[in-house]
């Protein structure tokens, strides 16, 4: 099944963990995930094979794996589910096997974002690609407050 992947880059100027902590706390999820979904959540288990669910007040949603874990480098999730009411649901539109991965990169105190997001379709491409613009806007305005 061919997959449209995002790629997007972004200077922000702070330390690399402020950055990895903007991105993976939930509370801070929530803040620059709402360029996606308002009411965006995020649970995690942040350990390579932990798992990740990312969901909306209804409980519509993403769950995946995580696959690669470096602390403050990378991390890869690969979806495994579309969630419906807060349940695994029919994946009707091929998010399974889809991931998302975010890399830092630090120069002279100065973070490089990656993100590299796989959608299964044009239409998801380009609805999501255009919201990336707006979250990594969201990552940079927290980690550079913090």
């Amino acid at each position: 099944m061919q997959k449209f992947i995002i790629r997007k880059e972004a200077e922000i100027h702070a330390a690399k963990d402020n950055v990895w902590r903007v991105l993976l706390t939930p509370e801070l999820f929530t803040k620059w995930a709402n360029a996606f979904c308002p009411d965006s959540k995020m649970k995690a288990d942040w350990k390579k094979g932990g798992s990740v669910t990312y969901t909306d007040n209804t409980g519509m949603g993403l769950k995946g794996t995580v696959e690669e874990f470096d602390p403050s480098n990378r991390v890869t999730v690969k979806y495994d589910s579309v969630l419906k009411e807060f349940k695994d649901a029919p994946d009707e539109e091929g998010w399974k096997g889809c991931r998302e991965i975010y890399q830092l990169k630090d120069k002279n105190g100065t973070t490089y974002l990656s993100i590299e997001s796989e959608t299964p379709t044009k239409e998801m491409y380009d609805e999501i690609n255009a919201k990336w613009d707006q979250a990594l806007v969201n990552i940079k305005e927290l980690a550079e407050k913090a």
